[in-house]
């Protein structure tokens, strides 16, 4: 005995075979879509392989020393003598800013942290009644010389810019290496500053 389901499904298959529809070969497409994911899977490596890479060199640059950091201080006389000898560093110990700490306010000497061009600026006045001749210099050696003279308050000034070695220091000093000179006793009157270009 044929039961109602049994004839559904033949009324359904016959349906289905009215309707003409083309058959397809699933099988013809299967070396196809594996080409494809091999292809796809060789993609994912060579991402994941450029992904590692970059995360190196990411690794290696917040680690690395190398890296150019902001350099910049400014510095004023503080609690240092105002009387120089010859040839004496002036002491600029009222740090202002030191960012990158390559300024050294115990004996007041800039050292470049990394090779590059910087741009240093001393500007002072005078105690009344005495002159003053001021340098910066690089090793020891003058870049650049200001004065001012023994008038009522008298300011001197000098920027220069220059190209450093790491390691290179620059100061400012007494330019004289003969006599002693006097800064004004108010030290914030004098103040010695610097930044990489």
């Amino acid at each position: 005995m044929i039961s109602f389901h049994s004839i559904f499904i033949l009324v359904l298959i016959g349906n289905v075979h009215s309707l003409n529809l083309p058959e397809v070969d699933h099988e013809a497409d299967i070396p196809a879509m594996k080409q494809e994911i091999k292809d796809l899977k060789s993609l994912i490596a060579k991402m994941n392989s450029t992904l590692g890479d970059v995360q190196a060199k990411l690794e290696k640059y917040n680690t690395s020393s190398d890296r150019t950091l902001p350099v910049a201080f400014t510095a004023c006389l503080g609690a240092s003598l105002r009387t120089l000898g010859p040839h004496q560093p002036m002491e600029f110990d009222h740090v202002i800013l030191n960012e990158g700490g390559a300024y050294d306010p115990r004996h007041g000497i800039f050292r470049a942290p990394a090779t590059g061009i910087y741009r240093f600026v001393v500007t002072f006045l005078n105690q009344p009644g005495h002159e003053i001749f001021a340098e910066i210099v690089k090793d020891g050696n003058r870049l650049g010389l200001a004065y001012s003279d023994d008038d009522q308050h008298s300011e001197g000034t000098v920027q220069v810019n220059v190209k450093l070695q790491s390691g290179e220091d620059v100061w400012c000093r007494n330019a004289l290496s003969t006599r002693s000179m006097t800064l004004h006793p108010d030290g914030m009157y004098s103040c010695f500053s610097g930044f990489q270009i």
